[in-house]
């Protein structure tokens, strides 16, 4: 506790004297060194957060520890870096590095490593369009092209919402009209002699370069879902534009400012507080301190500057943060940190659309019932890869799982495996409570014993149980490990494991009729 103590004390000292700093249009260090280092002295303690104070065992951090090196290395070229965070109800319960941020100078990926979020963005500036409701007129019935002054393209106008759940009938990534749009020094060039820095940082600038292209828009808006970076360069441009209004404060005016300093709270002394996010333009790679550099399949280095990467790409894909802050987004996405969470239950989560089988909510991918419920997005751009999931129905308070690799097509299946570990496990105490079963039965010790003489005794019960994830040469414990988890869901499961765990075998041959599969069938070896 007098550790504790100490470091709160430091960390205070730390955030009186360093002020997080919000990006800024001109000049070096747009996107401010402080921030990282703040990041980096903030959350160091979620390394190993004491479970007294709402962390994992030291045994369950050693199974995310070894699934993640398994997982780093079960692609042809194994994956450089990777950073996941882990939160339960309110609080962030863990944050880990793994692997390298840049293989050439064997710089490793921390909890302070920035790296790319892709289509995470899109959750932001959904946030940011849900916030200008509470700030200004503007509503998501509010057709869009009216709002932004323009004329609408030819198969009509859309709503913000439309737009949002990806139904306003707009191809994937934009067809540029106008030819200097394609490039960085092109929107330069077009704005150059118009005393406006760094165009491209703004949506609603680059914004005519497509506008008014039919090619754009494909379909009558309100038709069948589409998946559209188109939509939401759009939807940036409209937080761009209508941000800018008098009323809102200076600070907060443009699209990165706005989300700056109301979504990501950067002015904010509270929690949860976003102060790495920095749009991760082109031009600022080498502005982001400590950034993961990125890598494509083979290992190589993505080349992400020459896919775009600035202005109207950032609203769609175009942000980056700490795998801290990233675990702080799935905490204001269960708060009333920015708009309020009934907002975002009824809203965010209740609109959606289906685009085959992705269920496309207001900035989020939703699971359905088979996938336990959860809520969350997913994110590729050249380079990197990045998910985050929450199941806010978990048994004693909401698991939440996200994940930041330097490296494309990295399997985003991740956040389910990791969520797999948590979630089975019968004694993860409650926030503050240690040593209590999250519902019912025995508490079960959380570190295996030996398991020799359990596994190869049950291991007809246990090959069965996980005949449908192990292959036949993997090892009784090993398949132990994974039946346990099952066990577990099934009545009296954990009265039979607590048993076993503790080598009172009379008392598991009684429990063992007891047991069920959920079609009714006896668990029997």
């Amino acid at each position: 506790m007098r550790f504790s103590l100490l470091y709160s004390a430091t960390v205070a000292a730390l955030a009186v004297g360093l002020s997080a700093c919000a990006p800024v249009d001109t000049g070096a260090n747009q996107c401010s060194d402080v921030n990282v280092g703040l990041v980096e002295v903030k959350d160091a303690k979620y390394i190993n957060l004491p479970q007294n104070e709402g962390g994992l065992s030291p045994a369950k951090i050693a199974q995310i520890d070894a699934l993640m090196q398994d997982y780093m290395a079960a692609t042809p070229v194994d994956i450089a870096g990777c950073g996941i965070g882990i939160t339960r109800g309110d609080q962030i319960a863990l944050l880990r590095g793994y692997g390298l941020a840049d293989v050439a100078t064997d710089r490793p990926f921390t909890v302070a490593t920035p790296a790319a979020i892709g289509s995470i963005s899109k959750t932001l500036t959904a946030l940011a369009a849900l916030r200008l409701e509470m700030d200004t007129e503007l509503t998501l019935d509010s057709p869009v092209y009216a709002a932004l002054g323009e004329a609408p393209l030819a198969h009509g106008d859309f709503t913000l919402k439309q737009l949002l759940i990806h139904k306003a009938g707009l191809v994937r990534d934009p067809s540029f009209a106008n030819g200097p749009f394609n490039s960085l020094a092109g929107i330069n060039a077009f704005y150059a002699g118009m005393g406006i820095a760094w165009p491209s940082l703004r949506p609603r600038l680059v914004f005519p370069g497509y506008g008014n292209d039919d090619d754009n828009q494909t379909a009558a808006p309100g038709g069948a879902a589409s998946y559209s970076n188109t939509g939401y360069t759009i939807a940036g441009a409209l937080v761009d534009q209508r941000s800018r209004a008098a009323d809102i404060p200076l600070k907060a005016r443009g699209y990165e400012n706005y989300i700056w300093n109301k979504v990501a709270r950067g002015t904010s002394a509270t929690e949860p507080t976003m102060i790495s996010a920095c749009l991760n333009t082109g031009f600022r790679a080498g502005d982001i301190k400590n950034h993961a550099t990125g890598y494509d399949g083979n290992g190589a280095v993505a080349n992400y500057t020459s896919g775009g990467g600035w202005g109207w790409e950032g609203p769609a894909g175009g942000w980056s943060m700490t795998i801290g802050d990233l675990s702080r987004l799935m905490l204001i996405l269960q708060s009333d940190a920015v708009i309020p969470k009934a907002t975002i239950d009824a809203t965010m989560r209740n609109y959606y659309a289906n685009d085959g089988g992705l269920r496309l909510g207001l900035g989020l991918e939703l699971g359905s019932a088979a996938q336990g419920l959860w809520f969350g997005k997913g994110g590729n751009i050249a380079g990197y890869t990045a998910d985050m999931k929450i199941w806010p129905n978990d048994e004693g308070g909401s698991w939440g799982v996200a994940f930041l690799c330097n490296q494309s097509g990295t399997r985003q299946g991740l956040t389910n495996d990791i969520h797999a570990l948590l979630a089975s496990t019968a004694n993860v105490p409650p926030v503050g409570g240690i040593g209590t079963p999250v519902k019912g039965g025995a508490a079960v010790n959380d570190t295996p014993p030996a398991w020799g003489g359990i596994a190869s005794r049950y291991e007809p019960l246990v090959r069965r149980m996980t005949a449908s994830y192990l292959d036949g040469s993997e090892s009784p414990e090993r398949a132990w490990s994974v039946a346990r988890r099952e066990l577990m869901t099934l009545g009296n499961g954990r009265s039979f494991v607590a048993a076993l765990e503790r080598g009172d075998f009379p008392a598991a041959v009684q429990l063992l009729p007891t047991l069920r599969w959920p079609d009714g069938s006896p668990v029997t070896p």
